[in-house]
């Protein structure tokens, strides 16, 4: 069964895919889910955290240099990317803050899944992902406010508290549990990828239908400049990581780290933080499509090219 649910949760794409389609052409099918939002997205970070291991631990000290780089490229590349694809698209008020809060987000859950498959860094992919996860409560609000200005009013504060109980409690959490319960948690996490693929399908279906309306007029190129916001990231991350020396396995995880977004946590930060801006979380909605989408063509073009020996890491 276990085995059965892996296979089940790698096809991810197309599960949100689907749900991104289902809640804009019938929006009651996801529309009840609009009150479990910050829920399911912090069961999300606990499932995540439960995956952490000291060797997870270890490899951020064995490699400090790269997972420190990594998250540089995370926070420097994507908010520039976004800035600028934002000003290119001339996106509305509300496209354009949800556009930058998905820019301004940590890396996504699903990029360790992607490294896999793209014969990247795995344990350094997992890295990257912990720092900037753990980084996300003083980064994310941060940048933020700073693209948006002061044209886009955010309250910086609360959003650190608020993106902290999302993001860091339920990850300590997980990442507590499987070390005081690890037999349980064994049990379990067959299945945790599964249950994370399904919370993301539901979180991103319940923003994308409350936002339905106000996507009918700027769908289209909201769409465009998210797909142009990842390809830019991903592309980045790669020629960011060759021009700091890093291997060919460290630069595929560096651009698929960097390209691929924690967009359920954007988009419900977006709708949490600009209430008044309808549609404000749908770019993050729309975004966990579309870098699945990208990051899993890429990594089926780079599985089908092994890179040369992994050199050792420093």
């Amino acid at each position: 069964a276990g085995a059965l649910a892996g296979a089940a949760a790698s096809f991810f794409p197309f599960y949100l895919a689907a749900g991104a389609a289902l809640a804009l052409f019938h929006p009651p099918a996801f529309a009840w889910f609009r009150p479990a939002v910050t829920p399911a997205l912090a069961l999300t970070m606990g499932l995540m955290g439960t995956t952490l291991r000291p060797a997870d631990l270890a490899a951020i000290g064995a490699a400090p240099t790269r997972v420190l780089q990594g998250a540089a490229l995370q926070y420097t590349l994507m908010p520039l990317a976004g800035f600028t694809v934002a000003r290119l698209f001339a996106l509305p008020p509300a496209a354009r803050a949800g556009l930058l809060m998905v820019a301004a987000c940590p890396g996504g859950v699903a990029s360790n899944v992607v490294a896999f498959i793209a014969r990247a860094d795995v344990p350094l992919s997992v890295a990257m992902t912990t720092v900037s996860t753990l980084l996300a409560p003083l980064c994310t609000p941060f940048l933020a406010r700073a693209l948006a200005g002061a044209s886009v009013p955010l309250d910086a504060a609360a959003l650190t508290l608020y993106t902290a109980a999302v993001v860091l409690a339920p990850l300590s959490a997980g990442a507590l549990l499987a070390w005081a319960w690890p037999a349980g948690v064994a049990r379990i996490a067959p299945f945790a990828p599964l249950a994370a693929v399904a919370a993301t399908v539901l979180v991103c279906g319940a923003v994308l239908a409350s936002s339905a309306p106000a996507l009918a007029g700027i769908g289209g190129r909201t769409v465009a400049a998210v797909a142009c916001l990842h390809a830019l990231g991903f592309a980045s991350g790669y020629g960011g990581a060759k021009l700091l020396g890093m291997p060919e396995p460290a630069a595929r995880t560096a651009s698929i780290e960097t390209g691929m977004q924690n967009s359920a946590l954007a988009a419900v930060l977006a709708s949490q933080a600009w209430p008044a801006l309808a549609g404000a979380g749908a770019p993050g909605a729309i975004s966990a499509c579309v870098h699945s989408l990208i990051g899993s063509g890429l990594a089926g073009w780079w599985r089908a090219r092994p890179p040369p020996a992994v050199a050792e890491r420093g």
